[in-house]
């Protein structure tokens, strides 16, 4: 976890391009806190959302708002509405969610390993919480219990937990190099609000596309999730079946959104 405030971040990326003030908050009604203001929150969610970042992941259990007839939850088909067709269920989307990552299964009962094992050694295999497949969903416009437009999942996953990108612009909780790719793409934006220098936007991306590129790639070696091969009989004694996710944490990543 590193350290700091969103406004030693806005300072750090005013610094990069060689303003000459500082500010001390994001509503003092100087040239530089007004681009601060305009651009930090939605230079930090472009950044959370380019890749699949450890700082910013969390996993939440999620809210019902919908099921298909014949399901659990409704099992006579009497509440409505239905999720859209062809999916069995519809949950909200977490509201500090910027981008659901996977869903996952509730953790199912652990055995206990007690029993009089079959060969000399105990043969107990336990839950491979380190292992994640792709259940498929998608993220749409729907209603809440209120039928008010909210924003939902639809999956065929009963009892789902999601992981996602956490909303969190506090630095506190970042790691040190997310906060420098946040500092240099804070900067591209600032340079050219603020100094209106094409060249030093220019340069100020390039020097951001560099810090992001190098923040993924130790954010993708930190933790091991994946191992090369798991025999079928181990899977299913562990409850578990389907492909593996070989890209869960740190799969395909996008492009920042730069000024043009």
């Amino acid at each position: 976890m590193a350290t700091g405030t969103i406004i030693d971040i806005a300072n750090r990326s005013l610094g990069s391009i060689g303003a000459r003030a500082q500010i001390q908050s994001f509503n003092e009604g100087s040239t530089e806190s007004n681009a601060v203001n305009t651009f930090f929150q939605s230079t930090f969610e472009s950044l959370a959302r380019s890749a699949k970042w450890n700082c910013l992941k969390r996993q939440a259990a999620l809210s019902l708002v919908a099921s298909a007839p014949g399901t659990p939850t409704n099992p006579q088909g009497l509440i409505t509405p239905y999720p859209d067709n062809p999916w069995l269920y519809s949950y909200l989307v977490p509201s500090d969610s910027l981008f659901i990552r996977q869903l996952v299964p509730p953790r199912p009962q652990l055995q206990n390993g007690s029993g009089t094992p079959i060969f000399p050694t105990n043969n107990y295999v336990g839950w491979q919480n380190g292992k994640r497949y792709q259940i498929p969903f998608e993220v749409g416009y729907g209603v809440d219990a209120n039928n008010n437009p909210a924003e939902i999942i639809n999956t065929n996953l009963g009892g789902a937990l999601a992981i996602y990108t956490v909303n969190q612009p506090n630095p506190q909780f970042w790691d040190s190099l997310f906060q420098q790719a946040m500092v240099a793409s804070l900067a591209v934006f600032l340079s050219a609000s603020v100094s209106g220098d094409k060249a030093l936007t220019q340069m100020s991306r390039q020097n951001a596309d560099a810090l992001i590129m190098t923040a993924r790639s130790m954010d993708a070696n930190e933790g091991t999730i994946t191992q090369d091969h798991v025999p079928d009989w181990i899977a299913r004694r562990s409850g578990e079946s389907g492909p593996w996710d070989v890209a869960y944490n740190n799969g395909p990543c996008s492009e920042m959104p730069w000024p043009v």
